[in-house]
């Protein structure tokens, strides 16, 4: 019961916002294609990580916040048909049978519904990854992994999700490659362009906020985010 409270007392200082992803088709013109929903506290504005360290250690706390979560997304998708959103599922939500049930509650929205994997350190054996994209693919989601390079989500990791048709793109944050030169950073991302390529995989790159980026990023046709653009509250 204690947990309950905490929980519910967390939840009410909760906000989302929407983050656009953006890409530039050959025209020159911006399109945004999706949204990041990205979880805030009223109070401070930043992202409350104490509340989410909880979520993915504990299947009451998880069950809770995907119940929060489930009534902002059909607020947002049902009144808007043509919105996309990526949503956050760190692979130990993965394991609670409660983050399943939320997903097949969802399904009907799930042509609006991108399933974001985060990088956060778990052992995962092969068959535990296979049973994970299955499940998506039989409720008919798409994915995204998110922070590539980090985390879970290193080169092994990419090749186990790359073998189901159901993995739409790669993520890449310029915030995990800030100690590195222009330069190199540069080389990383022409480096993660060339493996989507060869995968037929779209990348998206995090953390955009000069307009000298944005044009590099035009040319290798590369899907942009960060807070160049206004976010949608």
């Amino acid at each position: 019961m204690r947990i309950f409270e905490q929980i519910s007392m967390e939840l009410r200082d909760l906000t989302c916002i929407l983050q656009p992803i953006v890409f530039f088709p050959q025209d020159g013109t911006k399109k945004v294609v999706s949204y990041e929903l990205l979880i805030r506290s009223k109070k401070t504005g930043r992202l409350p990580r104490q509340l989410l360290e909880l979520v993915l250690n504990d299947e009451l706390a998880n069950k809770l916040f995907l119940n929060w979560q489930e009534a902002e997304l059909k607020r947002r998708l049902q009144a808007d048909p043509n919105l996309k959103i990526c949503l956050n599922l760190a692979p130990q939500q993965l394991c609670f049978t409660a983050t399943w049930k939320f997903l097949n509650r969802l399904k009907s929205l799930r042509k609006q519904l991108i399933l974001e994997i985060t990088e956060e350190p778990i052992f995962l054996n092969s068959a535990t990854i296979t049973r994970f994209l299955k499940g998506f693919e039989s409720l008919g989601y798409v994915m995204v992994l998110d922070d590539v390079g980090t985390g879970i989500n290193r080169y092994g990791m990419i090749e186990h999700y790359s073998m189901s048709q159901n993995l739409l793109a790669l993520k890449l944050s310029l915030l995990k490659l800030a100690p590195l030169s222009e330069a190199t950073k540069l080389k990383v991302i022409q480096k993660y362009r060339a493996y989507c390529e060869k995968k037929e995989l779209m990348l998206v790159i995090e953390g955009v906020e000069d307009d000298q980026l944005v044009q590099t990023l035009k040319e290798l046709r590369c899907l942009q985010q960060g807070n160049f653009w206004p976010i949608v509250t």
